[in-house]
């Protein structure tokens, strides 16, 4: 297994507790592409592959992984005046940024001072409280800058990644938003017709597949056939509730 690289941020549906058993699943392969790429905590945590892409249709989720790959030191400086200059915060959500790294920067922070990659309003108070964190992030940011050298960057829909990428040397790790989930969570809704899209997809293309999905009457309706896992997880919803989540790996 590759060095632990691991994402510099929490993220919804981040597969990294998931990691071994997606990448145990990876047939033989050239080229490795992530149609959804999230966080990319799989692709931080394989071996390196001959071509390897990393896509996702959140604009500015693409833009921070592309200033992360180009410009990490730039963009920990960014982090930094605005860690410093916290009585900003208030814009951050509103300010688009005058560059591509002051954008990143600001995606980065909003979303460190929420809660599994979302975007509350909570925020470390006090450079000192806040340092620690901050620099932890820029640590593993440094990490995944490396990490991503090679790694072609894309912002495209999911269906034009597979016009693109899609070959017999190829194989497709999907991880696409949950059929029960929150469709405001991502910014970019997935509706049922999305997800019989993207199994009709599948099925059709010539590199082969590892899929990720919480478990739902649906998901199982539309891979009946295929290999399906099941892995189960606790997860704390507040100080009071815990619930057990079960997530499915599917395979052809």
């Amino acid at each position: 297994m590759a060095d632990q690289v691991k994402p510099f941020l929490k993220y919804a549906g981040g597969k990294q507790w998931l990691s071994r058993r997606i990448i145990d699943r990876l047939p033989k392969h050239i080229c490795y592409v992530e149609p959804f790429g999230g966080m990319g905590a799989v692709l931080m945590a394989k071996q390196k592959s001959t071509v390897e892409v990393w896509n996702d249709i959140d604009g500015g989720l693409a833009n921070t992984m592309r200033i992360v790959k180009y410009h990490p030191q730039a963009l920990a400086d960014e982090l930094d005046y605005m860690l410093i200059h916290r009585s900003e915060r208030l814009h951050w959500r509103d300010c688009g940024g005058e560059t591509d790294i002051q954008r990143a920067a600001r995606w980065i922070m909003v979303r460190h001072s929420g809660y599994q990659g979302g975007t509350g309003k909570g925020f470390h108070v006090g450079r000192s409280r806040a340092a620690k964190p901050v620099d932890s992030l820029v640590e593993q940011m440094r990490a995944v800058s490396r990490r991503l050298s090679g790694v072609a960057i894309e912002h495209l829909p999911w269906q034009r990644v597979f016009d693109l990428y899609d070959s017999q040397e190829s194989v497709f790790f999907c991880d696409p938003p949950y059929a029960d989930g929150d469709q405001t969570m991502y910014g970019h809704p997935f509706a049922e017709a999305d997800h019989r899209l993207l199994a009709e997809r599948l099925r059709a293309i010539k590199g082969q597949w590892v899929l990720t999905y919480g478990d739902h009457p649906l998901i199982r309706e539309l891979y009946a056939g295929c290999c399906i896992e099941e892995a189960r997880r606790v997860r704390t919803i507040n100080q009071a509730a815990r619930r057990e989540y079960v997530e499915l790996i599917i395979t052809p």
